[in-house]
């Protein structure tokens, strides 16, 4: 996706309360960038009429207007950035909710093909780079070309003999962006593909503390650890060595335009401009290179955020390996019968095929209401794999599980799962109290069942 495009796709999206307060942005600046590029007429009568003539009241008139065209533009421009940084927070925000409310609804194969990292860097760092780049395109997208193409009309009405350096240097400008920018797009996804990886380190080390330190494997970690930064280092540095070198370009071709300016002032053509003109001249032209230099600087945090972009529609496009039946079955209080029939498993590989050898073949047993059963095996024999395929984490590959004698594929998910109670090796506490966390199963459990719950499982 395009840098221009990924704005545009975002603005499409926006809920209608939202467009309206981009177009009342937008009015908001276009008005700021008027009363800008009036100020420097203003600094031309200040000069030509007050200080060449010496008429104080000139000079005292024309001021109190470039002060008050200056406070106007100024407010302007305050009030349409907050409200763009409204619209990237709120955008932000609704971001954040659908790809979060996207990850929950995956199956423990699809999160275990992205990986827990590369999904914490999705909900932190991309969304704030597309509020980031969403809230500087909002700020400069419109702002920039009404700047230039009125610093550049009043440069041809008030200096027609000075419009050949400023079309020179914009020209050159605009060619020196066209050369870097196109090329920080893949720079930026590799960028945040080594974050993706840092992080994974990040989170196997901290889930996995406990095993680290009985192993005494802390240096080992850390030089993973420290490899990753270092790719992420690599990483960061080589599009910020590009965008480096654009600010200094732009005040070399700053420099070389006044220079052409001076050598045309004083040929015989252009002998006739007054101290006036030319100082009007010198900020039309710093006017009409700044929107130059904050394309410059805007393109590529947009190609940031079209990478974010393109990042979360990996997400928001997965269909996740477990989806509910179209006409999915209510389940009561089930007894608990427990069939597999034929039953091989299969683990996905990134492209949602079967990998290798199946963890489950040709799998057949029937457990009865009311039995135990004890599955024994050694460590990857599929115990585990086995008894996620019954409340569906996972599909079976071929074969059947059935539950209360239906299929659990035709069964309403949550329906399936509340009639199924999991003991996990390995407690997981949530933020909160301790009797939050033993309500976390139900909601709705009174204190005394809490506390004989509690006993029962002898906690």
């Amino acid at each position: 996706m395009g840098a221009l495009n990924a704005v545009r796709f975002l603005v499409q999206r926006m809920p209608p309360d939202q467009r309206r307060l981009l177009v009342l942005s937008q009015l908001a600046l276009v008005v700021s960038v008027v009363l800008e590029l009036l100020i420097p007429q203003q600094i031309q009568r200040i000069i030509d009429e007050g200080i060449r003539n010496g008429d104080i009241g000139a000079i005292v008139v024309t001021s109190s207007v470039m002060l008050g065209f200056s406070v106007a533009s100024a407010g302007f421009a305050v009030i349409a950035v907050w409200l763009g940084s409204k619209i990237a927070t709120e955008t932000a925000h609704r971001i954040r909710v659908l790809l979060y409310e996207k990850v929950t609804s995956l199956s423990f194969g699809d999160i275990d093909r992205f990986r827990t990292g590369p999904l914490l860097v999705r909900l932190t760092s991309d969304v704030a780079i597309v509020r980031g780049g969403l809230l500087m395109a909002i700020v400069m997208l419109i702002r920039a070309p009404v700047m230039l193409i009125g610093a550049i009309a009043l440069v041809a009405l008030d200096t027609p003999q000075l419009l050949l350096p400023t079309l020179l240097v914009v020209t050159a400008m605009g060619a020196l962006i066209l050369t870097i920018v196109p090329r920080l797009g893949p720079l930026y996804s590799t960028q945040q593909s080594m974050l993706d990886r840092l992080n994974t380190v990040l989170q196997e080390n901290l889930s996995g503390v406990q095993v680290v330190k009985n192993f005494v494997r802390q240096p080992l970690e850390i030089d993973r650890y420290t490899e990753r930064n270092d790719d992420l280092y690599a990483a960061a540095v080589r599009p910020a060595r590009r965008v480096a070198v654009m600010d200094p370009s732009f005040m070399t071709l700053l420099y070389l335009a006044v220079a052409g300016a001076l050598v045309l002032a004083g040929r015989e053509g252009a002998a006739s401009l007054t101290a006036g003109e030319l100082a009007t001249f010198f900020n039309y032209l710093l006017t009409a290179m700044l929107p130059i230099a904050f394309l410059g600087f805007l393109m590529p945090e947009l190609g940031r955020l079209a990478t974010s972009l393109g990042r979360f529609r990996e997400v928001f496009e997965t269909v996740p390996d477990v989806v509910e039946a179209e006409s999915p079955v209510e389940l009561g209080r089930l007894e608990g019968r427990v069939e597999f029939e034929n039953v091989t498993m299969h683990y996905l590989d990134a492209d949602g095929n079967p990998s290798g050898r199946p963890v489950l073949a040709d799998v057949s047993f029937t457990v009865e209401p009311g039995e135990t059963v004890v599955i024994l095996g050694s460590t990857g024999s599929g115990k585990s794999s086995l008894l996620h395929l019954i409340p569906r984490f996972y599909d079976a590959t071929s074969g059947v599980v059935r539950v209360g004698g239906v299929d659990v594929r035709r069964l309403d998910k949550n329906s399936l799962r509340r009639n199924i109670g999991v003991a996990l090796q390995s407690p997981q506490l949530f933020s909160g109290s301790v009797m939050e966390n033993l309500r976390y199963g139900r909601p709705a459990a009174t204190d005394e069942e809490i506390v004989a719950a509690a006993k029962a499982a002898q906690a």
